[in-house]
């Protein structure tokens, strides 16, 4: 191992493909340090940029991709390290955020004003459209992580099948949901209408794909 590379949590003897596709990865992107989190029931990968380079993937999905397509999804996590895209989120976040909270505890609820009040109504419709705007900057995100986790590996055959595994089959066996699930689900369907989705499709993922350039070289 080159010694300017620090990779941590993962043990190159107990996963030795994993190990060794993450060291190419930070050799590809340029990031000398990242710390990875193998989680027991997460049946996917993430990545985060605060302060610091972490990947989050479950042993499911470590158990269920081929060598070439893990691959693929790690490199469209390194993307998202690469360009901090995890920091940008929680930047916009706050930004549209705050105006919220400042004017709901200027409010006073004894005698609350009218002015204050509108402000409140006028901030929180501010933040309900910066969401939206911010979900729509991260599912072009997404598609840009896609697009460069191809450009690098060059196999959009893979990062395609990776990414059809990850979406039609589950990673750990299901069950029947309960009534609470249930109720979570559709406050998810009813955020994901007002602020939008902040992934795209499996099908525009395939597409944008397909029409992706193949790298010289």
């Amino acid at each position: 191992m080159v010694e300017e590379y620090q990779l941590k949590g993962v043990e190159k003897d107990e996963y030795p493909t994993l190990f060794s596709i993450t060291q190419n990865l930070m050799r590809i992107y340029g990031i000398n340090k990242v710390r990875v989190f193998i989680r027991p029931r997460f049946g996917n990968a993430a990545a985060l940029s605060f302060f610091g380079n972490y990947i989050i993937i479950g042993k499911p999905l470590i158990a269920k991709l081929n060598e070439d397509e893990l691959e693929g999804v790690l490199s469209h996590e390194f993307s998202h390290l690469f360009n901090r895209d995890s920091f940008t989120s929680l930047i916009l976040s706050l930004i549209f955020a705050f105006p919220a909270f400042f004017f709901y505890y200027q409010i006073d609820p004894q005698n609350p004003s009218f002015p204050m009040v509108t402000l409140f109504f006028l901030s929180f419709f501010f933040m309900l459209y910066g969401f939206r705007v911010r979900n729509w900057i991260t599912l072009n995100s997404e598609i840009r992580a896609d697009r460069e986790a191809v450009l690098k590996t060059k196999n959009p055959k893979a990062m395609q099948s990776a990414l059809i595994k990850l979406t039609t089959q589950p990673l750990i066996a299901s069950k029947r949901p309960s009534y609470f699930s249930l109720v979570i689900v559709c406050f998810w369907w009813l955020i994901a209408y007002f602020i939008g989705f902040d992934h795209p499709h499996l099908k525009e993922r395939i597409e944008y794909l397909e029409f992706t350039p193949p790298a010289s070289g």
